[in-house]
């Protein structure tokens, strides 16, 4: 699904320049459960942005289900990203005047899903999250790690064959973060391929494979 070779980013130039990745190459076939662990500045937000189409390597390739990203337009590698790849971000990124149920049919909205359709998928969604009696309240009536959980669920809402997690625990504590993490767990267990960011050893054990970024590369 996701091939990688001698992938290199540098910001600026000359005496400025800054080589955030220095040649990282690796792959991910469908239905692996993957972490990238970095402590920070080690290129690991870099990398995810440019797995998920949000940024451009420099030089080197990227593969994504056969397609080379940087050969495609703005618009075609803006469709790829909204049509296959979930995000799930360290913040929740919801929206507070939603109710869970209307942050999960969102995305399918602005898909041009029909609402009768969109309805049915999120009220599906809330019962895989174990949520299916919150759908009516509103972010700040949820726990963090209620609103995690719609958070994965509206990364799912358009049938992703990708979700990238960026520190998706980053702002839980130690006991909700491995009750989303096993919510990760089963969904990858499901079929669905997942490639995590974190620096937390204990979050990157959920995982079946583990790279190490450090100074833009991957280490042993």
């Amino acid at each position: 699904m996701i091939d990688v070779k001698n992938l290199k980013k540098t910001y600026g130039k000359k005496d400025a320049a800054v080589n955030a990745l220095r040649g990282v190459s690796f792959n991910v076939k469908s239905g692996d459960f993957v972490s990238i662990m970095g402590t920070s500045g080690s290129g690991k937000s870099t990398l995810m942005n440019i797995l998920g189409c949000l940024d451009r390597q420099t030089t080197g390739d990227y593969f994504l289900n056969g397609i080379d990203v940087r050969s495609l337009s703005k618009d075609k590698a803006s469709d790829l990203r909204n049509k296959g790849i979930g995000f799930v971000f360290q913040s929740f990124f919801l929206l507070p005047r939603l109710t869970a149920l209307q942050n999960l049919e969102l995305p399918m909205a602005y898909m041009g899903i029909s609402p009768i359709a969109r309805r049915k998928k999120a009220l599906d969604i809330l019962n895989i999250m174990g949520l299916s009696d919150r759908g009516s309240h509103y972010p700040n009536e949820l726990s963090g790690g209620q609103n995690q959980r719609i958070a994965i669920g509206r990364a799912l809402a358009n049938n992703p064959f990708l979700i990238l997690a960026d520190e998706p625990t980053g702002n839980l504590d130690t006991i909700t973060s491995g009750d989303i993490m096993k919510v990760l767990k089963k969904l990858n267990e499901h079929g669905t391929t997942i490639v995590l960011i974190t620096h937390e050893k204990e979050i990157a054990r959920y995982t079946n494979k583990v790279l190490v970024l450090r100074d833009g590369l991957f280490v042993d």
